[in-house]
């Protein structure tokens, strides 16, 4: 009996599909990564009182130090901060101007928000006290990652000249779809392109 063994080439994997491959697990291992993100935002409103850099009472306008009253009000809220909403935070007093960073502003519950960038776009005493502060910094919390976030707060003195109040927003930053992804779907895109011109041209 004899008999002979056909050797055929066996068609080698695309080099594109390796490599797309490759992408799609490195993109679900960053999400998966990130898995325990914070979502959501928290807004609150409270009192706060004025004071220079050698602790003297001041206006909104020359002020360089804020001393929150101990608690906030919860307004609204909504993601992993919504157990907090009709509650209260616990405000931390800091400076800004100097700005020390990273600066606790608030904490509740299990989160808490830490300040490590801000930035002054108002402050002034015409026609009444007004300051304006907006930065950048880091939710934390425990069983969460550290999540980066968005804080605003407006305040303002009362017509009588007494009282400030202000209002604050603390906003988790939303990612963008993993660039990962979307470059592995244009390197697809590509080498199925390549070959059916090298088709073709066969």
């Amino acid at each position: 009996m004899s008999f002979e063994i056909l050797h055929r080439n066996r068609p080698r994997t695309s080099n594109w599909l390796q490599l797309l491959c490759l992408v799609v697990v490195l993109g679900a291992f960053t999400n998966t990564a990130q898995a325990g993100l914070i979502t959501g935002e928290i807004a609150y409103v409270g009192g706060v009182t004025a004071e220079d850099g050698s602790g003297n009472s001041a206006s909104l306008g020359t002020a360089s130090y804020l001393n929150f009253f101990t608690m906030g009000y919860v307004t609204g809220a909504n993601g992993d901060f919504a157990a907090l909403a009709g509650g209260f935070v616990t405000l931390h007093d800091f400076s800004i101007s100097p700005f020390d960073s990273p600066s606790t502003v608030w904490s509740g519950g299990a989160l808490s928000f830490y300040l490590t960038s801000l930035s002054i776009p108002l402050q002034s005493d015409s026609p009444f006290g007004q300051l304006y502060l907006s930065g950048m910094g880091t939710f934390t919390g425990i069983g969460f990652d550290d999540t980066d976030g968005a804080w605003t707060l407006s305040a303002q003195t009362a017509p009588s000249g007494t009282i400030v109040t202000f209002s604050a927003t603390s906003v988790v930053q939303v990612s963008e779809p993993s660039s990962l992804i979307l470059f592995g779907l244009g390197l697809l895109g590509l080498g199925l392109s390549r070959r059916r011109k090298l088709r073709a041209s066969k």
